[in-house]
């Protein structure tokens, strides 16, 4: 009996060390890929930060010249360009904070009754013309009677923001449409959907989309400009709100990303908290809070 229990034992001892050995592994595997990941971002960074600034400080020495100011057009366009160039660095510098927010999974939001209208009409405001400039046609829909939800409305509208940003860069013909409506399988979330004809996302990349720092084309994204984080961050900041985002596209046929978000913040809130008593009861372990800032 002592034998055998000598011999059980030391086959438990031996797959624990096997586990032990795979588990360090794969964290070290995890480090590499964060540093990988750490070393990518610092590097569009310093890129991306650069571009606006350089710019700010071109337009104002030029500003600095009597012979320009006495232009008064031209010295509105550079002033104009100041103006493009101090708020695209405002958002660069507002994503890499929220970006490492949600990573540490210390997002914050600010709750309050939202009409739904005000950033539908204020994101028609914004992007129609946009849209209309690159020759693509826009289309804007928002279903009626649909009523005052208790949300986040900052955290709405950055990710329509967003999500509106990229298909206007990443399309060149067709069509760019923003439609608001009830979800048709829980009437108590509403629906934003973002549709274009643009030229579409691989399969094997959509399941990555919504990752820290992942980029479909890094040279795209140089030409275009941005550090990869929009999507991440989009995820970040519905989930924060008790909402869900994901994606539907095919390479060719344009992409569509949607999200929906609870009419009541704080409905949403009480059953995540019983169903993750609930899983507790069934014997998962329950981690803190969720990743990615949920």
């Amino acid at each position: 009996m002592e034998v055998k229990n000598d011999i059980i034992g030391t086959s438990t001892k031996d797959e624990s060390l096997i586990t032990l050995t795979r588990y360090l592994e794969e964290s070290a595997e995890r480090l590499k890929e964060l540093d990988r990941q750490k070393d990518a971002f610092l590097d569009i960074a310093a890129h991306e930060l650069k571009t606006p600034i350089t710019s700010i400080q071109g337009f104002a020495q030029l500003l600095q010249d009597d012979k320009i100011l006495a232009d008064i057009e031209k010295s509105k366009h550079y002033l104009s360009l100041i103006d493009h160039n101090s708020n695209r660095l405002f958002y660069l510098i507002l994503n890499m904070i929220d970006a490492f927010k949600i990573i540490n999974n210390d997002l914050k939001h600010n709750i309050e009754y939202v009409d739904i209208y005000d950033i539908f009409r204020s994101a028609k405001e914004k992007f129609e013309e946009q849209i209309i400039s690159k020759g693509i046609t826009p289309q804007f829909f928002m279903e009626e009677n649909i009523p005052m939800i208790h949300s986040d409305p900052e955290k709405i509208s950055r990710t329509l923001r967003n999500l509106l940003s990229n298909s206007i860069e990443y399309t060149e013909s067709g069509t760019i449409s923003l439609r608001i409506y009830r979800d048709m399988d829980d009437e108590n979330y509403i629906q934003f959907e973002v549709k274009d004809t643009g030229k579409g996302i691989p399969k094997e990349h959509q399941e990555f989309l919504f990752s820290t720092f992942h980029q479909i084309d890094a040279s795209l994204n140089r030409k275009s400009g941005g550090m990869g984080l929009g999507l991440f961050i989009s995820k970040g900041l519905i989930e924060n709100i008790g909402g869900k985002i994901w994606c539907e596209s095919m390479p060719g046929d344009g992409s569509m990303f949607r999200f929906n978000i609870p009419i009541s913040f704080e409905v949403n809130i009480k059953a995540n908290v019983e169903d993750s008593q609930m899983k507790d009861d069934d014997g998962y372990d329950i981690i803190g809070g969720n990743q990615d800032g949920q």
